[in-house]
């Protein structure tokens, strides 16, 4: 899914203003989104990202059979059309990104919400795993994965995940674990035109 060259750009200035909030300790200002939260819970940014999860699908296929002493042709023919199909449920069965679309998700102090028809939420006390990705920032290649112990990773790509993932993290109590990252330093050092911190 294509990004413009202003929402790259937007979603790299996004990224450091959001942080030198959180380096600096400044106030996380909450919004009320379309959906309740709970008492104790707050949201703070609404982002654009594309989504998508990570999972294989049951392959099937009908392998369909020719009576003996068909014209040869057919024969070719049927087997051909068997080797597709099954060639194409080989694929499905396969582990990729599925369901992708493009959503705006919601941070709050308690989980990433992303609507898609419905709500869902992804609590960030049931994230076994999350991991940024860095890839051509220049291009707004960003992304994150998350890992569940009883659902498909979530990923979510664009330009404006970064900052999605630098506040996933805070609440999460790892954002100094992100920020002191090598692909982070060197993603900060290019956007700022510093020097990249070895390591």
């Amino acid at each position: 899914m294509n990004w413009t060259g202003r929402e790259i750009t937007g979603g790299a200035g996004d990224a450091l203003m959001w942080f030198d909030l959180l380096r600096e300790g400044g106030e996380l200002r909450p919004f009320h989104p379309r959906l309740r939260l709970r008492p104790a819970e707050f949201a703070v940014a609404e982002r654009p990202a594309d989504y998508a999860r990570l999972y294989a699908v049951d392959a099937e296929w009908t392998h369909v059979g020719s009576p003996f002493g068909l014209d040869p042709f057919r024969h070719a023919g049927h087997a051909l059309a068997n080797g597709g199909r099954e060639e194409r449920a080989m694929r499905d069965a396969v582990l990729q990104w599925r369901e992708w679309h493009r959503n705006l998700v919601t941070v709050t102090s308690l989980r990433l919400m992303i609507h898609h028809e419905v709500w869902h939420s992804f609590w960030y006390e049931e994230m076994d795993e999350l991991v940024p990705v860095f890839d051509h920032p220049r291009r707004g290649h960003y992304g994150l994965t998350a890992a569940f112990s009883d659902a498909p990773r979530l990923g979510l790509f664009g330009p404006y995940v970064l900052s999605i993932l630098l506040l996933a993290e805070y609440f999460s109590g790892r954002f100094e674990v992100l920020t002191s990252e090598p692909g982070f330093r060197r993603w900060h050092a290019e956007m700022t035109g510093g020097i990249p911190a070895p390591g």
